[in-house]
């Protein structure tokens, strides 16, 4: 009986190196056992930068780590391995993998959405409606997610509609942000004295308008 990655009566983690390399030099002299490896490669994490304490699969391209990481600061004291540790998500976008830091406690599992889940929630938010900031980040993180699911020909589908639900509420916030501005502009500039707490605004909402052009 041939033997494949996912056959659960293979210990790989209790090979020795050589012994890894030999099997992966057979399967590799076949055609179709090399496709096995690049793709088993392609959907692997990359390698962590510091010692992993935990690890777990979530599904397909989202994997939880809970890892220690190197500092960097050339005057900090602690040990590099020391930093931690920190959960992290690890999950495919587009084909590439992209980190995400959760803090020390690990991230609930509602932030990882099966399809039938993500269209759910995605249903239940209409169009128009005003988000909140914690709405928004839950949609960009659920429109990652259905990026990463490509079996699954409803997750595009979900995908452009997540994103064009945060789309419509930054530009819904732009607008909101740019009308209270000019009116407390033109405001000013008719003579109207302001407050000061409508002056710090008004300087608030110009470095605001400024940065985002």
């Amino acid at each position: 009986m041939p033997i494949t990655f996912d056959d659960p009566g293979v210990d790989l983690a209790g090979f020795s190196e050589e012994e890894f390399s030999r099997l992966v030099d057979r399967i590799a002299a076949v055609p179709a056992g090399a496709v096995a490896i690049r793709r088993k490669l392609a959907s692997l994490p990359p390698e962590p930068d510091g010692r992993v304490v935990r690890e777990e699969p979530v599904r397909d391209g989202l994997v939880l780590r809970l890892q220690y990481v190197p500092c960097g600061k050339p005057r900090c004291r602690k040990d590099p391995d020391e930093h931690g540790p920190y959960w992290y998500s690890y999950y495919l976008v587009n084909g590439r993998w992209k980190r995400e830091y959760h803090g020390r406690n690990r991230p609930p599992a509602e932030e990882f959405w099966t399809i039938d889940q993500a269209e759910e929630i995605v249903s239940r938010v209409a169009e128009g409606q005003s988000l909140d900031d914690q709405q928004v980040t839950n949609l960009e993180r659920l429109a990652n997610a259905m990026a990463a699911t490509s079996e699954d020909p409803r997750a595009a589908a979900i995908e452009r509609r997540a994103r064009r639900l945060v789309t419509a509420e930054r530009q819904r916030r732009d607008d909101s942000i740019r009308q209270h501005y000019e009116e407390l502009a033109a405001k000013r500039n008719a003579g109207i004295q302001l407050t000061d707490d409508e002056r710090a605004e008004l300087s608030r909402l110009g470095r605001v308008l400024a940065e985002d052009h």
